[in-house]
């Protein structure tokens, strides 16, 4: 009887090692899909940036060259560009002290 007892306590400890293992790969995991999820983030963040900063500067051309030349359809792609900025979270900042 003290055989089938050590045995049945081995299987039992043995259980316990394999569910503590089970147990860290399964939080390793989730971590590893939180590690995932905030690269593919900051990388979208990155992303919209980097674009939304080269077309700053394509507005930028925009607004000079309407200075110069009094267009309609100048007029309407500028305003299109500034629409997409908006729906894009992008808003316009008051620089004091640059007039």
């Amino acid at each position: 009887m003290t055989v089938k007892k050590e045995s049945l306590k081995k299987v039992q400890e043995e259980l316990r090692d394999t569910n503590d293992k089970y147990l860290r790969a399964l939080a390793d995991y989730q971590n590893l899909e939180k590690r995932i999820e905030q690269t593919i983030t900051d990388a979208h963040i990155r992303t919209k940036s980097h674009v939304v900063l080269q077309f700053l500067e394509v507005l930028d051309d925009l607004e000079k060259a309407e200075i110069f030349v009094k267009d309609e359809g100048l007029k309407m792609i500028k305003d299109k560009l500034i629409r997409i900025f908006v729906e894009l979270g992008v808003k316009e900042m008051d620089l004091f002290g640059t007039e």
